[in-house]
C-alpha cells in the first residue's frame, strides 16, 4: 500500500525566482493613491530593515515594518492610517527605508 513511502516524486525548481544585487526602493504604486497603495524593495542579502511613512515635516506617521528580513523583493501596503488607526489627511508624505547603513527614500501623494 506505500503507505508514508514516496512513489514517483520528483522535484521542480523555479528558475526564475533570483536574488537581487542591490538595495532598491521602487516608486510606490499607485501614484497618487486612494485608498491604498504598494510599496516594493529589493534586498540583496538578510537584513534588518525598518521602512516607515513620514509627513512634509519629518513626523513618523507609520511603522510599515521593523525587523530582518531573507534577501529577495518584498513588498508593503500603506492604506493610508497612522500607527493609532487613523485616518490621515490627503496631501504628500515620505516613504523611508532604512537598511544597516543605507537610507532611500521616495514621495508619495494620497488622494481623497
Amino acid at each position: 500500500d506505500n503507505f508514508g513511502q514516496f512513489v514517483n516524486t520528483t522535484l521542480n525548481i523555479d528558475q526564475s525566482i533570483t536574488i537581487p544585487d542591490k538595495f532598491r526602493l521602487y516608486t510606490n504604486y499607485p501614484n497618487p493613491f486612494n485608498p491604498s497603495t504598494i510599496i516594493t524593495y529589493d534586498l540583496p542579502n538578510f537584513s534588518s530593515v525598518e521602512l516607515n511613512v513620514y509627513d512634509v515635516r519629518g513626523r513618523k506617521i507609520k511603522s510599515l515594518f521593523s525587523g530582518d528580513l531573507s534577501a529577495g523583493q518584498h513588498k508593503a501596503t500603506w492604506t493610508g492610517v497612522d500607527d493609532h488607526g487613523l485616518n490621515v489627511s490627503a496631501g504628500v508624505y515620505i516613504y523611508k527605508l532604512q537598511v544597516s547603513d543605507k537610507v532611500f527614500k521616495r514621495k508619495m501623494i494620497l488622494m481623497k
